[in-house]
């Protein structure tokens, strides 16, 4: 997309310096229309997903990534991730997505963890992915620790980080070919960038980035926060990417969404499901996946149950063949 707004301003240029080193200079919605080359099952140049196998029908073209959570309270579900155990993938040829607690109640501690305590859940966890055919599968480890108080990473960053890299490590050790994804929310309690666990644990950055706080409106509301920075760190979509590309990863967008919840927490928004198309669109080949989360309806849900017409028929019209 073309640059609006005169976004080329000096706070610009100190937000960038701050997130991307020497020698990895960006442009304003630096990107490529054409993915790097890799074959999708929906015929996107980038992979496109849901928690929703019903997205794939509502838009004619299938899911290339299907998204999931185990975050019920026990070390089982972490071992046996529950939609494997069911079988409602067996027959889903796209990529698996498995959002896993770092510890599964309030019992556990960050300290027990990085003492390795809860090692042989990740072992068996990886075991997991590779008796299932699983074993390329994104782990979103500890998903938005900088926005879920029940993470214990605000506060505690180092500790976080120590049990972030024991559990990668021994995730790892029984499947080297899983996806570590590092996901944040776009914005927290605590900047995201301060969990940054180091390069050798992570193998993709993901950002959750929702239509709410702030809400998209408009080109100027869209251009206003894509650079946003929170504490030197990223906040806006396009300083996610930059940080990102610094670190030499790709971006995922594991979770994104209107929601029609009113007042500050959005609403019916076609606006935002165009930027964000356009986003994924010409930064394909820096995206390893994207996935709309098609759940808690009506408020964020496209397609029926969901109120959401006129974001829905704009999902449609944008992802159809």
């Amino acid at each position: 997309m073309a640059l609006r707004g005169g976004l080329r301003t000096v706070g610009v240029a100190i937000a960038l310096l701050v997130l991307v080193p020497s020698g990895c200079a960006m442009t304003p919605r630096d990107g490529a229309s054409s993915s790097s080359g890799a074959m999708t099952l929906s015929g996107l140049p980038w992979s496109s997903g849901s928690n929703d196998p019903g997205l794939g029908e509502f838009r004619g073209r299938p899911l290339d990534v299907m998204t999931t959570w185990v975050n019920d309270g026990t070390w089982r579900g972490t071992e046996v991730v529950w939609v494997l155990q069911e079988g409602s993938l067996d027959d889903f040829r796209g990529k698996l997505s498995v959002a896993v607690p770092m510890l599964s109640n309030s019992n556990d501690s960050l300290a027990a963890c990085a003492a390795g305590a809860y090692d042989s859940h990740f072992v068996a966890l990886g075991n997991t992915l590779r008796r299932h055919n699983r074993d390329d599968a994104f782990v979103r480890l500890g998903w938005e620790a900088n926005n879920h108080p029940a993470s214990q990473a605000d506060g505690y960053p180092a500790a976080w980080m120590r049990c972030f890299r024991r559990e990668v490590t021994a995730l790892r050790s029984a499947d080297p070919s899983v996806r570590i994804e590092w996901n944040m929310n776009k914005g927290g309690r605590i900047a995201g960038h301060l969990l940054y666990p180091g390069d050798a644990y992570v193998d993709v950055i993901g950002v959750d980035f929702f239509d709410m706080w702030p809400v998209y409106n408009n080109a100027d509301d869209w251009d206003l926060d894509y650079y946003r920075t929170h504490d030197g760190g990223p906040r806006g979509l396009g300083t996610w990417l930059a940080f990102a590309k610094a670190h030499g990863k790709l971006l995922s967008v594991p979770e994104w969404g209107v929601n029609n919840g009113g007042g500050d927490d959005g609403f019916d928004n076609p606006y935002y499901i165009q930027e964000m198309f356009d986003f994924f669109k010409v930064n394909a080949r820096f995206i390893a996946y994207e996935s709309y989360f098609n759940s808690q309806c009506p408020n964020f849900c496209l397609g029926a149950p969901g109120r959401n017409p006129e974001a829905s028929a704009k999902y449609r019209e944008l992802w159809a063949p």
